[in-house]
Parts: C-alpha cells; structure tokens; sequence
C-alpha cells in the first residue's frame, strides 16, 4: 500500500545491500532472474553495504529503474528510523504462487542481475529493471544521434509504442521541429504545473504529450491518463546519467 503512493517516479539514486560471505561463479544460474525468496533491506550509503558485506562477500547494486517499476514492490520504510543517516528501502518477497506455476515462471521476470565488478574478495551486482534492459541499447543509439540532448525516457517510450526505431526516430525528429514551432516549449511552462501536482515528473514526457495532442487533437483527460500511466504507475526505467554509459559496456 505505501509502495503505491510513494513518488518512485522522482528516485534517481542507487541502493546498495551487502552479502557476508556470498559470491556467485555462475550468476546465471545461481540468480532466479525477477524472485526474491525474501525481503531485502538496502539502503543509499554505500559503505554500510560495504561493512555488511565484510572482508568477503557481494554488494548489491540496484539502479534507480528497480525502484521505479510498478511490478517490483519496494517501499522507502525510513520514516520508520528516524535516528539513521541514510535511507532505507525494503524489497518485497515474490509472492510465493509464482513459485508453484511453471508456465507463469518461464514467462515471469522482473529484473535481471549481472557482474559489474569483483576482485579476490568482493563482487558488485548490479539490479537492473527488466525494461532498462530491453530498451538501453536501443535508447543510447538513437540518443547519440542527437548528441544525447533528448530524454531516453522519451526514446522508450517511442520504441514501446511504435517498435520499430525508423519510426520512433521518425516521430522524434518531427516533435523536435514542433517544440520550436510557435513558441511551443516556452507555452509548457506556463502550464507545466498541472502535470507535476498528477506526479508527471518527467518534462520531455508531459511536451511529447502536448505534442500527440496537437497532432491527434487528443482529449486533456486521455493526455493525463496516458502520461500518468507511463510516469507513475508503469514506471519510467531511465535516469539522467545513464545516458552518459559506454555502449559496449552493456553489450
């Protein structure tokens, strides 16, 4: 219930969870990719997941998608330990029928895991939203061809609702040219409060909208509904720094 009116959608930070004594060889088989078995507490100071994962162990990284998407269960509980420095999160169990159906199991997954650094004694694991990973490489393509000046959030959501990139590249460049059209960009701000107080955060999403709308002539209920949706109930994977990865880093 918290987890659903906490404004995920604004979170750009990693958490961390460390390991005592944990280490994966083989990460793809000893990871169940989308379950946790239990509840994991993980906070945004890095060097307590370092103390808790001692002189040898993993340290959980999760990227800021695993607490935006709308399928993964996590809820900020800080407010309930008011005396500690830092934050805590706490990631829901995966309901445990999900466990008990195979079929739902061989199409079931919310997130994947992989190696992003280790030495002798220590592993980093990165966390990442299922969607940041079918979408990233994607995003960070077509972002370079603009010279990473428009949202990948943006990019995602053209790539979900068209598919095809020629498409999606078609219909960014042509808002592009809208948004310095008629002063559109600038006439945003004069009304970009009424998508923040519905949690529409992200600004290159609420202009694309203004944009559909003035092309399809869309209703403003629908214009709210569909960038509510996408902002905060599904979730947006992508934050400002991603934007910035090596390409062949995620390859």
């Amino acid at each position: 219930i918290l987890s659903k009116y906490e404004r995920k959608e604004e979170i750009e930070e990693e958490i961390y969870c460390g390991l005592k004594g944990v280490k994966f060889t083989n990460i793809q088989k000893e990871i169940n990719p989308g379950y946790f078995v239990t509840f994991v507490r993980a906070s945004n100071d890095f060097t307590i997941a370092q103390f808790c994962q001692g002189s040898n162990g993993c340290i959980l990284k999760f990227h800021p998608s695993m607490r935006r998407a709308g399928g993964i269960k996590s809820c900020d509980v800080s407010w309930l330990l008011p005396s500690l420095p830092c934050r805590e999160i706490l990631f829901a169990n995966t309901p445990f029928e999900l466990f008990l159906e195979k079929e739902i199991i061989s199409n079931f997954q919310e997130w994947s895991a992989r190696i992003e650094s280790e030495d002798k004694n220590s592993q980093v694991i990165l966390l990442t939203w299922d969607v940041y990973d079918k979408y990233i490489q994607q995003a960070l393509e077509i972002s370079a061809m603009w010279n990473n000046a428009i949202d990948l959030n943006l990019i995602y959501i053209g790539l979900f609702l068209e598919k095809k990139i020629t498409l999606s590249i078609k219909w960014l460049s042509e808002f592009e040219k809208w948004k310095v059209q008629n002063n559109n960009a600038e006439i945003y701000k004069l009304t970009m409060h009424k998508f923040y107080q519905r949690r529409c955060c992200n600004d290159s999403l609420n202009l694309f909208t203004l944009f559909l709308e003035d092309i399809f002539k869309c209703t403003t209920p629908s214009l709210f509904d569909i960038v509510i949706r996408y902002t905060a109930d599904i979730g947006l994977p992508f934050v400002e720094k991603d934007k910035f990865i090596e390409i062949k880093k995620i390859t």
